[in-house]
């Protein structure tokens, strides 16, 4: 038998706010579940909360409850990143790479290889269930934006570990922290365990 609409709820969603992923304003978000007979509907942006008092009051105005949501840019350690981010940053400063030219071919495939490593990152679905949840949310998505960002807020596990009560994680899109390992088990580059760890370390981290 079949799950009526009413019980279902769609818990990924983008609004224009996520430039190159999403064109929907947060009303029209809302009226479409409306309209679908659903009775709630997530919104989880790239990396902030920009479109959630627009969810809130249009939900308000339709009786559509609103969950509070992100899809953040994860990574696994925020340390080790910083310290290959401020070696970036001083090469760039001094104009010299371990005594290279810059120009030198030589040097090119270290430098996108140390590119890939900076910008890597995975996402990760994050749900507010309760006003704890929602205030941490808050607090990843300032610090991802405080002490993470290269282009994207980045969050790091152990942020995610201090801040996880009241918050439900998903593993997000084919570009998700799990998604990207199985693409580097694809690509021989990990083995299925890694994949697992992986798995098992959010496991830990939210619970069930």
């Amino acid at each position: 038998m079949l799950t009526p609409l009413t019980e279902l709820s769609s818990l990924h969603n983008h609004s224009h706010f996520s430039v190159m992923d999403g064109i929907s304003l947060p009303d029209e978000m809302v009226l479409t579940a409306k309209e679908k007979g659903l009775r709630s509907i997530a919104i989880t942006d790239h990396g902030h909360a920009h479109a959630h008092a627009d969810v809130y009051l249009s939900g308000k105005r339709h009786g559509v409850r609103t969950i509070f949501g992100v899809e953040a840019y994860v990574i696994h350690d925020l340390d080790e990143w910083h310290v290959l981010k401020d070696r970036v940053d001083l090469e760039r400063k001094t104009g010299d790479r371990d005594s290279n030219d810059i120009g030198d071919d030589r040097d090119a495939p270290v430098a996108a290889d140390v590119g890939r490593k900076l910008r890597k990152k995975g996402h990760l679905v994050l749900l507010a269930c309760n006003r704890v949840g929602l205030s941490n949310l808050y607090r990843l998505v300032y610090d991802s934006h405080r002490v993470g960002f290269y282009g994207k807020p980045r969050m790091d596990k152990k942020m995610l570990a201090a801040h996880a009560g009241g918050l439900v994680a998903s593993s997000a899109c084919m570009g998700g922290v799990i998604s990207n390992r199985c693409w580097e088990l694809q690509r021989g580059e990990c083995s299925w365990d890694d994949v697992v760890r992986e798995a098992r370390e959010f496991d830990e981290i939210f619970g069930r």
